[in-house]
């Protein structure tokens, strides 16, 4: 694949979030360890893998221990073992996969793709086997958007929700079947989708109306139109409060994070981050945090939801990707120009180590019961050199860190 895709590929996954500042004020604080350097002993890497082209998301079924990669480029699902890291084998699936989940009661795994062309309405939901890796069934549910984080799954309500960038709707589907079950109208392209199994709503973040709407997940009707500013992203949940956290902007550069409260669906704060772009984010059950990464900035942003309180605390080189190991209270940070992966204590925000890799990493995720960790790349080893490499996944032993 040449630079062009590559590149088409990277600009999708980067939607820069830019925001303004309105509402109380807060407590900032910049972390003092500085820009972390990288640890001497040896990572607890337990293989790397060749996967095809970009590596974009990960979705991991704790019932069959498999772990399933979306190459956005190539067009297919690669499957791995959870417990080791071997690779078990490739699923064509509709083209450009750029988002996964899996609902391991009922043993299906959900793949959004964009399509052969970018917001032309022919986007899919692909169903596949958990056990087997085999492609069930296809449903075109539009035109998704640019980035990976337009498909949700709620367990309890054995529904998943899909982001229709292009015509303004969500998708509802069966997720025993994969059936469409309704079509729902939000606001102006829907984006970022997750999903308050609490309180039984889904959030949606309307890019083109500066809007979110909340959902009820039994059945999608729309609950709430609360407005958070310019062009809403990313949105973390803190469950335990209720809270939502959605990053978005309203005066042209100053980044804003509005806290809402779910179940009331007003918003509760808006919180001033500054310049920085956040690009995704993650959100920490035990310790109430929320962490975006900040792409441009070599930082990630760490915010309390309750309380308004945020730092920015110093990982590698354009942070992106981000996990968090809720058992262990950890969050994992992808370095993509540093070629590693930052450990950061979700408790305090201390970096807690910094592991070096081979490769340019991009996207990460968590299987929480092993503590296993997945990191994908892109191919490359990062700067200087930036010697093309296969793409990749390598698995690492969380608990030995």
């Amino acid at each position: 694949m040449g630079d062009g895709v590559e590149n088409e590929a990277r600009s999708r996954m980067r939607s820069l979030i830019t925001t303004a500042f309105s509402g109380m004020p807060i407590v900032l604080a910049v972390a003092t360890m500085g820009h972390a350097t990288p640890s001497r002993t040896p990572t607890p890497i337990l293989r790397t893998v060749t996967v095809g082209f970009y590596p974009s998301a990960f979705a991991i079924d704790p019932h069959t221990a498999r772990v399933f990669v979306t190459a956005f480029s190539d067009g297919v699902v690669n499957t791995l073992d959870a417990r080791t890291g071997v690779l078990i084998g490739a699923t064509p699936v509709s083209r450009r996969p750029v988002s996964a989940a899996v609902d391991p009661a009922t043993g299906r795994v959900f793949i959004a793709t964009q399509g052969e062309t970018y917001n032309r309405g022919n986007g899919t939901v692909d169903v596949l086997d958990a056990r087997t890796g085999l492609r069930l069934s296809t449903t075109v549910v539009g035109s998704l958007g640019p980035d990976f984080d337009n498909l949700a799954l709620d367990e309890r309500t054995a529904r998943v929700f899909i982001a229709d960038y292009g015509s303004d709707t969500v998708n509802m589907l069966d997720a025993r079947t994969g059936m469409r079950l309704r079509t729902i109208h939000t606001g102006r392209n829907p984006k970022a989708i997750t999903v308050d199994r609490r309180l039984g709503r889904v959030v949606v973040s309307n890019q083109g109306d500066g809007s979110v709407s909340i959902l009820d997940a039994h059945d999608g009707t729309v609950l709430h139109t609360v407005h958070v500013g310019d062009a809403p992203d990313a949105v973390v949940l803190d469950e335990d409060d209720g809270l939502a956290c959605v990053v978005s902007r309203t005066d042209g550069a100053i980044t804003t994070i509005t806290v809402v409260d779910v179940r009331r669906g007003v918003v509760a704060r808006r919180v001033r981050v500054g310049t920085a772009g956040l690009y995704v984010g993650v959100g920490v059950p035990k310790t109430h945090h929320a962490f975006f990464t900040n792409f441009d900035g070599d930082t990630v942003s760490m915010l309390d939801p309750r309380s308004g309180n945020l730092r920015a605390i110093r990982v590698g080189l354009q942070p992106y990707g981000i996990a968090v190991d809720a058992r262990r209270n950890r969050v994992y940070v992808a370095n993509e120009n540093s070629n590693s992966v930052t450990v950061i204590d979700a408790r305090n925000g201390r970096v807690r180590r910094t592991l070096r890799l081979a490769v340019q990493p991009s996207v990460v995720a968590v299987e929480d019961a092993t503590g296993a960790i997945f990191v994908g790349s892109s191919g490359t080893d990062g700067a200087p050199s930036k010697r093309p490499l296969p793409p990749s996944v390598t698995t690492i032993d969380g608990t030995r860190l």
